[in-house]
């Protein structure tokens, strides 16, 4: 896992390298500046304040300290603390990856002990096979079918797609 971590934060950190400017026009807004009015001078000053000026591996190292730290900065939509932010939606991410745990386990042993006693029975092969197929879709896709099967007003509308009460 930690090989894994160290590689995706590098292969993350130089592939936002590729386009140095970036960042600083992103923190233009949507709009933009109007025709190179104060364009270079802004970019030179967010390059700065980012840090951005300096050499690669000074960048490459200051990143490692900051994620060592857990100095995550602020986000650059709202100039909140991103930990703040983090601390605010991991009760409810927990909450849900709780919730789905209980779910797929209160569907799956029952399943898997029906399948294990019915072996080899045309009900165990059709479940089987479905199970299969359910595998093989990607999980985003299903994902949002379920929500527009069990939480659509065209459908079922059984769940709330919005808010958490």
């Amino acid at each position: 896992m930690v090989p894994t971590f160290i590689g995706i934060i590098t292969i993350t950190f130089f592939l936002t390298k590729l386009r140095p400017d970036a960042l600083t026009t992103a923190s233009m807004g949507p709009d933009g500046m109007k025709e190179n009015s104060g364009l270079d001078e802004f970019q030179t000053k967010m390059r700065a304040y980012y840090g951005l000026d300096q050499p690669l591996h000074v960048q490459y190292l200051r990143l490692w300290k900051n994620i060592l730290t857990l100095n995550f900065s602020e986000s650059r939509l709202d100039h909140r603390p991103v930990l703040t932010k983090i601390g605010e939606a991991l009760p409810v991410t927990l909450f849900f990856n709780i919730i789905t745990v209980l779910i797929v386990y209160t569907i799956s042993i029952p399943l898997g002990i029906y399948m294990a006693v019915h072996d080899n029975t045309r009900k165990e092969k059709m479940i089987a096979t479905v199970l299969y197929i359910l595998y093989a879709l990607p999980a985003f896709w299903v994902s949002l079918m379920l929500l527009k099967y069990f939480g659509s007003a065209e459908y079922l509308d059984l769940f709330p797609l919005s808010g958490l009460v």
